[in-house]
């Protein structure tokens, strides 16, 4: 008698978990769709090819919008830089896009310096527990500390390794609102409300991270060796590559609170090891303050300008030069 019971007892404790579950990861996808789930759903799958990636952080991801490019260009690009993502992240996305898709014949790949040291970024990158049937997925979440077979046949418990901010975001408004249709498209997203909105302190937690991660002192050599493995898998199946250093607000002080020669020289050594087009926009002068709604990530304004000068750098620089295959 004891021992149905407890049966029962498990399997309506289990059915409730999973039901609850799943509600949970219908409001979670739903809240963070256009910021993350996107990306990865468009790496996995196969059902479209594009000519141009853009990899990177948060500055790429905000910044460069294929609408542009695709007009300008007369190809097919597409944003698969996610904001807060380190060089780990970026090589994930990477590779499930390889696994799935042709090479892209162009990769614009917006480097950063805080690329330069390993942050562990998967660890709260909570959003890829969700796509842990991909053997590629799992692998990388389970260095990251993540308990994988047990997520992926209970995954329920997955929200019981999520941060606090994580967790209220499931049931939070969501308070953005895109400006224009073009706010969001193809990997795209600006949502920044005004410049305004980020003049707040500094140390409370912004509404949703795009990844301004600590400025690091020094190069990790874990780091550099996987910034130069982003660069090989791309290159080794063809595809042509360009280096963009991004604009920031005010980049002359930008450069003095970042030691930023440490990091230029080694993205240019490496750029000149694999005989990779640099395009330097954070020393330029075009990009005033009114085009940035923080010191890092530029507005609409900013985005249009932005999207417009690294298309044309792609014309100069590989499709006209050099006739893309």
């Amino acid at each position: 008698m004891f021992l149905n019971r407890l049966i029962i007892v498990l399997i309506s404790t289990f059915s409730i978990a999973f039901t609850i579950g799943k509600y949970f990861d219908h409001l979670y996808k739903k809240k963070w769709q256009d910021f993350f789930f996107d990306k990865i759903q468009t790496a996995l799958s196969n059902s479209d090819e594009y000519d141009i990636l853009f990899i990177g952080n948060s500055k790429i991801h905000s910044g460069i919008n294929p609408w542009y490019v695709d007009s300008i260009t007369h190809l097919s690009s597409y944003n698969l830089a996610i904001g807060g993502g380190d060089e780990q992240e970026i090589k994930l996305l990477s590779t499930l896009y390889l696994q799935k898709h042709h090479a892209p014949k162009v990769v614009v790949f917006g480097i950063d310096g805080p690329m330069l040291q390993n942050y562990h970024g998967l660890k709260d990158r909570y959003p890829f527990l969700y796509f842990l049937n991909n053997d590629t997925v799992a692998g990388y979440m389970k260095k990251n500390g993540f308990p994988t077979t047990i997520i992926k046949y209970f995954p329920f418990i997955k929200y019981s390794f999520f941060d606090e901010y994580n967790r209220i975001s499931i049931v939070s408004k969501n308070i953005y609102t895109p400006e224009s249709k073009y706010s969001f498209f193809k990997g795209f997203i600006n949502a920044f409300p005004d410049p305004s909105f980020f003049e707040v302190d500094s140390t409370k937690k912004q509404p949703f991270s795009l990844g301004i991660l600590p400025q690091p002192q020094k190069i990790n050599d874990t780091s550099a060796a996987t910034i130069k493995q982003i660069t090989e898998i791309f290159m080794k199946k063809g595809t042509r590559m360009i280096f963009l250093f991004l604009p920031g607000k005010n980049n002359t002080l930008h450069d003095k609170i970042n030691d930023k020669s440490i990091f230029d020289s080694f993205f240019l050594s490496v750029a000149a090891e694999y005989k990779i087009p640099v395009m330097r926009l954070d020393t330029s002068s075009v990009y005033l303050p009114k085009y940035f709604a923080d010191n890092f990530h530029v507005n609409m304004s900013g985005s249009k300008l932005l999207s417009i000068d690294v298309s044309n750098f792609i014309l100069e620089n590989i499709t006209q030069n050099k006739k893309l295959p």
